[in-house]
């Protein structure tokens, strides 16, 4: 399909022509202020007026609803850099009427439109995959787990040193400074340039070459926002460069409109930053499994409950799964994949421009499990002894969620390219049905493993085959695994500088 399909160009011209209506700096800090809100729980400025139904003090989810939830918080960002007046203007998006007006149109008269017209007849769950990309991002707020858990898998040896190479800032001051204006752009929607360190441990030429990677002016926002924007089917999905470079500059100032932008480029989005660099494959790939196994070690204080690493075996140095937990039960098989789901995947309807290379790339991890599980049972594992009376799980932990679990016709592919993979590696499929395996995320494997801990492997897994699992979820009370080591990183540094 051409880059523009008039259907689409037809129904987005109403929406651009009012938004030429206000003014730029007016509308980028009503964009702000729901940021702000949602984020922080921050107030309202009294010159905006709330909608019908809306609290800036209540519940999150009403909030979403009454208001504009981030997700749209995001398309109308983009919107306004495009097409909004740099000149004052007689009316403001401030004005509850003037936003309602706006938002009722690009809902009802121009998102539903398109969904209309082009979700795929009879599979809306390829279209829901879509939407959980563009929109479950939103519903995990900022905490320290993350912030650690980047942190942990940036700062290793091989990984900081491709960071500090091409970045010229370590993982340290990266994210010292970038959570510093994660903050601080939500207290002022305005801050005059340059902006001078008062942290001696920080200086300001730091700050400034922070800047340069992920600030950029307006103009230049605007110039790449017009090359990403594709006027079809995809217009809500087109790649954004305001997540590489949050910041903008306007005038002699600063504006962060979306503080979460800043800190997901901060935390998941250095990844992108050094992907290509020379060796980073396999160092990133090394330290998320070490960073799995410093969870295991942490969590893992079930004396029934024992650990063992990745092992080499065999004059061709293979190697066994990256970790593998057992007790008198179960042996469980993780492998740590640091790959993630590409854009194309995350955005385009057409399966063939990238989730399915994406699906049969995870398919090839579950198929080296079960592959490795094999040599398992042939005794050629040189640290664990084959046991039949064990039942054998096999789990693939993803840095970032793929979000396969919650979609059926997903999971329907997936299994399909599993089954094909199998086959052309000759391993009995039969395999699939008599030990199933599973895909999670690593924010929820820091909390599996905890309940694993508690109940076992068997009896968790067990529970997560019969639907029984809620109870222990809902019951069990989840410890932070670096308890205090948050401030012993990040904020005593500080203190003593």
């Amino acid at each position: 399909m051409s880059n523009q399909n008039d259907l689409v160009f037809s129904l987005y011209k109403p929406l651009r022509n009012q938004i030429r209506s206000y003014n730029l700096l007016d509308s980028l800090q009503l964009i702000w202020s729901y940021s702000r809100n949602f984020t922080f729980n921050l107030p309202f400025p009294s010159d905006i007026e709330s909608p019908a139904g809306f609290s800036p003090n209540g519940d999150i989810n009403l909030r979403r609803y009454r208001g504009l939830p981030e997700f749209e918080q995001e398309f109308l960002l983009r919107e306004f850099i495009l097409h909004c007046d740099t000149n004052p203007t007689r009316y403001s998006l401030k004005q509850k009427d003037k936003l309602g007006k706006l938002v009722n149109y690009m809902r009802k008269s121009f998102s539903e439109e398109i969904d209309t017209h082009f979700t795929i007849t009879g599979d809306f769950l390829l279209e829901f995959n879509r939407m959980a990309h563009r929109q479950f991002k939103w519903q995990t707020v900022y905490n320290q787990s993350i912030i650690f858990r980047y942190y942990k898998v940036y700062n290793d040896t091989e990984v900081r040193a491709i960071i500090k190479n091409k970045l010229k800032l370590t993982p340290f001051e990266l994210f010292i400074i970038g959570f510093f204006f994660f903050r601080a752009t939500a207290d002022h929607f305005r801050t005059n340039l340059p902006y001078l360190s008062e942290v001696p441990a920080i200086s300001t030429e730091k700050i400034a070459m922070f800047f340069q990677l992920f600030s950029m002016p307006i103009e230049q926002a605007r110039n790449e926002l017009k090359e990403c924007q594709q006027m079809n089917e995809n217009i809500f999905y087109s790649f954004n460069p305001l997540y590489a470079r949050p910041i903008l500059i306007y005038q002699n100032s600063f504006i962060c409109p979306i503080q979460m932008l800043l800190f997901w480029q901060v935390t998941t989005g250095i990844y992108y930053s050094i992907v290509g660099e020379h060796g980073f494959e396999n160092s990133f790939g090394n330290s998320f499994q070490n960073y799995i196994g410093e969870i295991l070690y942490i969590c893992c204080n079930n004396p029934d409950i024992k650990i063992l690493e990745e092992a080499k075996y065999g004059k061709e140095e293979m190697r066994t799964t990256d970790w593998i937990i057992f007790d008198k039960n179960a042996v469980l098989f993780i492998e740590c994949k640091a790959k993630r789901m590409t854009m194309v995947s995350k955005s385009e309807l057409d399966i063939k421009k990238g989730l399915e290379s994406d699906l049969k790339k995870m398919a090839s991890f579950i198929t080296q499990i079960y592959k490795t599980y094999v040599e398992y049972t042939l005794n050629k594992y040189p640290h664990i002894v084959f046991d039949a009376s064990k039942k054998f799980i096999p789990l693939i932990v993803t840095l970032e969620d793929w979000f396969i679990n919650m979609n059926p016709s997903i999971l329907e592919m997936l299994g399909n390219f599993v089954i094909e993979d199998l086959k052309a590696n000759d391993i009995d499929t039969a395999l699939i049905d008599k030990f199933p395996y599973y895909i999670r995320s690593c924010d929820d494997f820091e909390k599996d493993i905890q309940l694993i801990n508690s109940l076992g492997v068997l009896e968790y897994f067990d529970k997560i085959e019969k639907n029984d699992i809620n109870n222990s979820i809902n019951n069990f009370k989840y410890k932070n695994p670096f308890e205090g080591e948050f401030e012993k990183t990040f904020i005593e540094p500080l203190r003593h500088t």
